[in-house]
């Protein structure tokens, strides 16, 4: 008898002992499976960084996509994963010099990496419309131009340009920037815009004269521009300016139907009727 419960407790120890190494071997198949996927796969922590942009969590998602190019420096999806970067820093976490760190790592790969061009645009754009820091922008537009094949934005950028020309207060390299569009893109859907920013520096700049002619050329160009208006008003604040008042007032009265601000334009509509009574004394 006590033979036979021997034996019986010997069976359920060699089960027990059977099932814990199998158990023990089946976790660690697993954590080294495991293990291995993620030490050895930038596939899959690019998909779950993606994963974790997709769902809003951007800080998350920041932190896998370094860990990818720590880890894999040689991997393909390095450049992807700055760009992706960048992206989450300027649209994302609203740190747009944050961004242009990775845009330029990204640049800096040549026109002929994956996103370089599409980087570059972006550190225009943050320079531009983000940071107001239009030196810089004007410098970025003007590598989309030199360094990148694409004629279908050349005539944009070079737009932009100009634009941040006027923005910054420099009125006569503007007026230059918007002629060099002319004469580099006289295809351009931009020209109509170009003649009657071109009119409006050349008022800025007290040239009524040129800017009448400017804004006369501009209509004559193009009647049915949606500046139309707004040329018709800069031509009647010139001649204001110049002391010719009713031909200033019949211009203000022609438009005012039209006319955005009529508040504005109404007043400035009596005015000049109260100077052109008050001339004739």
């Amino acid at each position: 008898m006590t033979s036979r419960n021997n034996l019986l407790s010997e069976k359920l120890y060699r089960l027990i002992l059977t099932a814990r190494v199998s158990i023990v071997f089946a976790l660690l198949s697993v954590s080294l499976y495991q293990a291995g996927c993620y030490k050895e796969s930038p596939e899959r922590l690019y998909t779950e960084a993606e994963d974790l942009w997709g769902k809003g969590r951007y800080i998350e998602a920041v932190k896998m996509f370094l860990q990818l190019i720590e880890g894999f420096p040689e991997s393909q999806l390095v450049n992807d994963s700055l760009y992706r970067l960048g992206e989450i820093y300027y649209l994302n976490l609203g740190d747009g010099r944050k961004g242009i760190k990775y845009f330029y790592e990204v640049s800096r790969q040549g026109k002929k990496g994956k996103n370089s061009y599409n980087a570059q645009r972006y550190i225009a754009e943050i320079y531009d419309n983000t940071l107001n820091d239009y030196e810089q922008a004007i410098i970025e537009y003007h590598r989309l131009i030199n360094d990148y094949d694409r004629v279908d934005m050349a005539d944009k950028d070079q737009y932009r340009i100009a634009r941040c020309y006027l923005k910054k207060g420099d009125f006569e390299q503007a007026i230059t920037e918007l002629d060099i569009l002319k004469e580099e893109y006289p295809d351009s859907e931009l020209i109509p815009d170009s003649h009657y920013q071109k009119a409006n520096a050349l008022y800025i700049l007290g040239r009524c004269n040129d800017a009448i002619a400017a804004y006369k050329a501009f209509l004559e160009e193009y009647p049915q521009n949606r500046y139309t208006i707004d040329a018709k008003f800069g031509i009647a604040t010139c001649l204001e300016e110049e002391e010719r008042l009713r031909e200033s007032l019949t211009i203000y009265e022609e438009i005012r139907e039209d006319y955005a601000n009529k508040e504005l334009l109404d007043m400035k509509i009596d005015r000049l009727k109260k100077r052109i009574k008050d001339k004739r004394w």
